[in-house]
């Protein structure tokens, strides 16, 4: 089982990102139109904002959750030549796969919550956990020269390898 390079990695998630950008701006754009400006005498603004969030989570689980399950690798992947896998190379199920896309989200998945019932303080500080969360990811997955299992990895029980198909 061959390991892709970070840089390969760092590639795939990239486009995967841009991949999911369209949907999730388009969303934050229609969202702007139909309550710009926010009325302070209504909580509409707010409801957007978890709307917005819950959808951008949610499309992020279903993403990654749902190719990882059904092909072992997303669109990026797919462009890289690369998939994950259970620890031991054998091909992840759809529950390891959400399970994994849950821990690939960290902490953002609480974001719609902490929206709703935090201050902005709490959002604040929940995309500093979000953010420290990704960089020591990042961290781990440079790291670990052998295998290079990022946190979600490590957590989910999974690995990426180069595909042979």
């Amino acid at each position: 089982m061959e390991r892709p390079t970070v840089l390969c990695r760092f590639g795939c998630i990239l486009l995967d990102g841009l991949i999911l950008a369209v949907p999730v701006l388009t969303t934050q754009y229609v969202a702007g139109m139909l309550h710009f400006p926010p009325r302070a005498d209504s909580g509409v603004s707010l409801t957007m904002q978890v709307v917005v969030s819950a959808w951008t989570v949610a499309l992020g689980l279903v993403y990654f959750g749902t190719l990882h399950g059904a092909l072992g690798k997303t669109l990026g992947k797919m462009a890289g030549k690369i998939k994950v896998v259970n620890f031991d190379g054998t091909p992840i199920t759809m529950s390891k796969a959400y399970l994994r896309a849950l821990c690939y989200t960290g902490p953002s998945c609480l974001s719609p919550a902490v929206i709703l019932f935090g201050s902005q303080m709490c959002v604040k500080i929940l995309g500093y956990v979000g953010g420290a969360y990704a960089v020591v990811s990042i961290i781990m997955a440079v790291a670990d020269r052998n295998m290079q299992r990022a946190l979600h990895d490590r957590l989910a029980g999974t690995r990426v390898i180069a595909a042979d198909d």
